[in-house]
């Protein structure tokens, strides 16, 4: 066999040179020849395999932990619960002719829906499966504005202790992707913790002037955007 015959029905190339079979590499005179039969050799093993597309599919399907799916999945639920308790916040604040605030809650409802939404998108894309429960009832009345204000800081400080606990669970399973999407989950909760933290104490301070409330509504109205 000569070295100028290739010793496969189909002829290989690698950066422009015929390959040949090792035996015929290791009698070649052409220095280059030996090199890039090598380098090929070392980039395809012989025992390789290639993967069907549906079996590509599979092994792409389970990088993501059940555990992981599970848990995104209750935060789903929980996202879609806020904003469902954001709508009635908001609706008892526009019962008490306090628009500002109530636009600020409605505000807030379409924020969490995204915020869900986010998330979903996150799990479809890596093939896990969404489960979408019932929402709990959301309460429109409260007894005093301040316990609606308290119930939103409350509702926000649960929604960041989740999150980390999300992330945490990220990094013990050793998924980076889900801890690059909740870095920006993370920054989000510390703005939400800021301003419903604020609006509490604001709350208490107004609650003994109830005729000052529309004066702190005209004031949080000019957050809405």
């Amino acid at each position: 066999m000569s070295d100028d015959s290739p010793t496969d029905s189909v002829e290989r190339r690698w950066v422009g040179y015929p390959l040949r079979n090792s035996m015929s590499a290791r009698t070649s005179s052409h220095p280059l020849r030996l090199w890039t039969t090598s380098i090929y050799e070392l980039k395809q093993p012989r025992n390789r395999t290639s993967l069907s597309p549906k079996a590509q599919l599979e092994r792409y399907y389970t990088m993501i932990a059940p555990i992981i799916v599970d848990e995104i999945n209750k935060q789903i639920q929980r996202e879609y619960a806020n904003a469902y308790a954001y709508k009635g916040v908001a609706l008892y604040f526009e019962s008490l002719n306090l628009h500002g605030i109530s636009r600020f809650m409605f505000q807030q409802d379409k924020e969490e829906q995204e915020h869900a939404d986010k998330l979903i998108k996150h799990l479809v894309d890596r093939g896990g499966n969404v489960t979408l429960g019932a929402l709990p009832l959301a309460a429109t009345s409260y007894d005093d504005p301040l316990q609606a204000a308290l119930t939103v800081k409350g509702m926000e400080e649960d929604t960041t202790s989740h999150i980390h606990e999300l992330y945490a669970l990220a990094q013990q399973q050793n998924d980076y992707a889900l801890q690059v999407l909740l870095h920006w989950f993370i920054e989000e909760q510390v703005e939400e913790l800021a301003w419903s933290a604020e609006l509490a104490e604001l709350m208490g301070q107004f609650s003994a002037h109830p005729g000052q409330l529309h004066m702190l509504d005209h004031h949080w109205g000019k957050r809405v955007k």
